[in-house]
Formats: structure tokens, C-alpha cells, sequence
């Protein structure tokens, strides 16, 4: 997973002993790390690993922490940064940045981030739209376009495309103790006016 948002590159446990890596390249670490719901995690140590993407190999110092995860790493902002990359979340990609390669390449133009194209699935409802990947042609677009609208029945735009479904499979539901009746808590105002 790529977080703009960490400070730290983490790969699991697990993944680490996937990888086949040895052990005594660990180096410890004592310095805990705070999730950013508040909980501390005591990492195993410190490894320095080559990782390449985007054409680069960089050597990336990663804290191991043995904690259940749906990624095998987390690559923070650091890395980020070293890559000279911008994440596009919009995308889930990791893009070059442009101000960087305007100074490698001196006067040649930069290449663009190009965003998705928006296309209208149903011409009588504007509200159906879909998004496609811009990298396609217009041959392929329209393809796309015709199995998605010869298909269109299958997808579901809100609950009320949904009429046959159960509720024994899907229903929403408050998780609230029974036993516990609700109270209404008394209005606190903090300032008189």
C-alpha cells in the first residue's frame, strides 16, 4: 500500500519471513509506533531492503512490525519522496512528478497525468455514469461501452435497484446492547450566549 499519509515504511512480519530474508539483517528498534487510531505496536527491528518501482531501485529502511494486515508493506512518504512520484489516489497509482522531470529533461514538456474519462452509461439518466480507464481508444471505449449497456441490468445504482434481495443477507443494523435502553444526554452549552 502506498500512504502519503505514513511516516514510516512497514513491512509485516509475515511477509518478511515469506520473503525468505534473513533474520540477523534485523536491527533492532526499541522506538514504538503509534497507528493513527492511537494504537502503540512494539516493532521487531529495522531492515534495509533494495525496492524497485517505476523503473528505480531504491535501498528503503523498513520498521518490521508483526501485526495482522490486508498489505504485505506499507511505503510511507519517504519513499514517496526519494521516488520523485506524486500518488494519485483518484487512480491508486504512483505517478512521476512532472516539476521533476521538467528538470531532468531541461526544455522538454513534461508528461501529463492524464484523469479518467467519465462516460454516461444510460443517455436517459445522466446519473449513470461510469469512469474508463484513459489509456483505451475510442474503438475500445465504445466496445466497453456496448457490452457494459447491453449488460446494464446487473449493476445497482442505489437500494431500490436491489428489490430481491433478503434482508436475512443484507440489512442494516445498529450494534446496540438490548439491555441498555437509549438515554437522551442533557444539552451542554459551553458559552452562555
Amino acid at each position: 500500500m502506498i500512504d502519503g499519509g505514513s511516516n514510516t515504511n512497514v513491512p509485516f512480519w509475515s511477509t518478511f519471513r515469506r520473503m525468505k530474508l534473513d533474520e540477523k539483517e534485523i536491527r533492532p528498534n526499541p522506538t514504538p509506533i503509534y497507528a493513527f487510531e492511537g494504537t502503540k505496536a512494539r516493532p521487531i527491528g529495522d531492515v534495509t531492503l533494495p525496492v524497485t518501482a517505476a523503473g528505480k531501485t531504491l535501498f528503503v529502511t523498513f520498521v518490521i512490525i508483526d501485526a495482522p494486515s490486508a498489505y504485505n508493506a506499507i511505503m510511507g512518504r519517504d519513499w514517496i519522496h526519494r521516488m520523485d512520484e506524486e500518488t494519485l489516489t483518484r487512480c491508486q497509482q504512483l505517478a512521476e512528478d512532472p516539476s521533476q522531470q521538467d528538470q531532468e529533461n531541461g526544455d522538454q514538456e513534461p508528461p501529463t497525468i492524464e484523469p479518467l474519462r467519465e462516460e454516461v452509461l444510460d443517455p436517459t439518466d445522466h446519473e449513470k455514469r461510469i469512469w474508463v480507464g484513459f489509456l483505451l481508444s475510442d474503438a475500445e471505449v465504445e466496445e466497453l461501452m456496448k457490452f457494459l449497456r447491453n449488460n446494464a441490468d446487473v449493476f445497482a445504482w442505489s437500494h431500490r435497484d436491489m428489490p430481491g434481495i433478503d434482508s436475512e443477507v443484507a440489512c442494516h443494523q445498529l450494534n446496540v446492547d438490548p439491555s441498555c435502553p437509549p438515554h437522551r444526554q442533557k444539552q451542554r452549552r459551553f458559552t452562555p450566549e
